[in-house]
């Protein structure tokens, strides 16, 4: 087995080599001469204040999961732990397909503060699940967008990520409802003898019985730690998606926010799990494709990178070098580093 280590370079030359290919296409179907004045007359403080919105983002969310822990546990982690588990799940994200590597290091570093495997797989599926509570408030916004992107150039991308999206939701309500039964029936088609496939099979299953248990006592008793977690998604989500209309707004395009603001959200929901590092092209091309009746055509390819910049670029780039101290914690890998220490602290 590849080790975490070997895995992340992979990933970063392949996720850099579409990236530079996606800026090349932007950039040579948009650029003209109006781009550059355009750009000239962006003024600085418009970045900072991008710059500001990114940072309140990241703020809130691990305050987020650090409200959600607590619910879990009944204890407060440090808040540099959630930026460690937020930053380096990000860079993961952006450097795997599916934008799923993050799990392994992220449960790494909960691990290492006092949580089991169960409780740290609940912490970051329930963090998942209030930005799905966040989307499910929108949906009477949503429905309107997702109606008129059926049968565009997008429609490729919708059906894959409705495909994608109900496997998630069936696997979701299976691991929440009947775990012990998906674990006996694996168990038994691995044969009467003892291995070590039943092994793994055996504390993988254990841990995620933990989990649903955890689960169901967090949503029927921990009202509190919901509606906190809750009220942080809006805090957190509502800067981040506010980036894509200050910087319009900076080029001097006067635009409907909520509309913008929409576009966005849908735009990430139909691409999250997309197969390329950190949806690297699909993300990219699909804003192009939903603002191109929005800003015109010089700026467009700018415009999009821009925004890409300080809403995922930017937090991978951080969240890069806070990866690369939690991998130098040796030379064995972070998978078999987890397993090894499932003890319940």
């Amino acid at each position: 087995m590849a080790s975490v280590r070997t895995s992340v370079k992979r990933g970063i030359r392949l996720f850099l080599i579409l990236l530079v290919i996606t800026i090349v296409l932007l950039l040579s179907l948009t650029v003209t001469g109006e781009t550059w004045h355009a750009l000239k007359r962006l003024p600085i403080y418009y970045f900072l204040i991008a710059l500001l919105f990114w940072g309140i983002y990241i703020l809130f969310d691990a305050l987020r999961l650090l409200v959600i822990i607590h619910g879990i546990t009944g204890r407060w982690l440090k808040l540099s732990v959630s930026f460690d588990v937020i930053l380096t799940g990000s860079f993961m994200a952006a450097v795997t397909p599916f934008q799923t590597g993050g799990l392994p290091v992220q449960l790494y570093i909960l691990h290492k503060n006092k949580l089991s495997i169960g409780k740290g797989t609940l912490a970051l599926l329930l963090r998942g699940i209030f930005y799905a509570l966040f989307i499910f408030t929108l949906i009477p916004f949503l429905l309107p967008l997702y109606r008129s992107m059926e049968g565009s150039k997008l429609s490729t991308i919708l059906n894959y990520s409705k495909f994608v999206y109900i496997f998630v939701i069936i696997a979701f309500i299976l691991v929440i409802t009947i775990p012990e039964k998906i674990k006996n029936g694996l168990l038994k088609l691995t044969g009467h003898r003892e291995n070590k496939l039943k092994r793994v099979i055996r504390k993988t299953f254990d841990e995620i019985i933990d989990m649903k248990q955890e689960f169901w006592a967090f949503t029927k008793k921990k009202w509190w730690h919901t509606l906190g977690a809750y009220i942080l998604s809006f805090l957190s989500y509502i800067p981040y998606y506010s980036i894509a209309p200050l910087i319009l707004k900076g080029l001097g395009i006067d635009v409907n926010y909520y509309h913008v603001f929409f576009l966005q959200v849908f735009l990430i929901l139909f691409t999250f799990f997309f197969p390329t590092p950190g949806g690297t092209g699909a993300v990219e091309g699909g804003f192009a494709v939903l603002f191109t009746t929005i800003a015109p055509r010089h700026i467009l390819g700018v415009y999009t990178l821009i925004w890409r910049f300080f809403t995922s670029y930017i937090t991978a780039i951080v969240g890069g070098f806070l990866t690369l101290k939690v991998l130098k914690l040796g030379d064995v890998e972070i998978e078999e580093n987890v397993e090894s220490e499932v003890d319940e602290p």
